[in-house]
């Protein structure tokens, strides 16, 4: 698995970057991609997330994965695609309180109106 390849690097060299080491969120963005990719064209994606208000980062790495996922199955770039495309889905944050993580993958079709 790339989660544990990252890991055990990093006790031999500088530490490298990885979205997140839980198995949940990479099975997120495993099946977050495969559903996007089942779904088609027709759909419009968005990664929508919520922290507490002294997280730094927005949006968050786990986020940005989830959309790197998603980009990667549909063939998009990431950066053009699903951050802030009006027809293509965005990445979403919201900050308050002490709220804990939420992150969630919105797929909204015509029969979701």
């Amino acid at each position: 698995m790339l989660t544990w390849a990252c890991f055990a690097s990093s006790l031999t060299r500088s530490p490298c970057w990885w979205r997140n080491f839980s198995l949940g969120v990479n099975l997120l963005c495993r099946i977050a991609g495969e559903v996007a990719t089942a779904l088609g064209e027709g759909f419009d994606i968005e990664v929508v997330e919520a922290h507490h208000n002294r997280k730094v980062d927005a949006p968050s790495g786990t986020a940005l994965g989830l959309a790197r996922a998603i980009a990667g199955a549909l063939d998009r770039d990431v950066a053009k695609d699903l951050r802030g495309g009006a027809q293509s889905g965005q990445v979403a944050g919201e900050k308050g309180g002490g709220w804990y993580t939420m992150d969630d993958v919105l797929f909204g079709g015509r029969a979701s109106v």
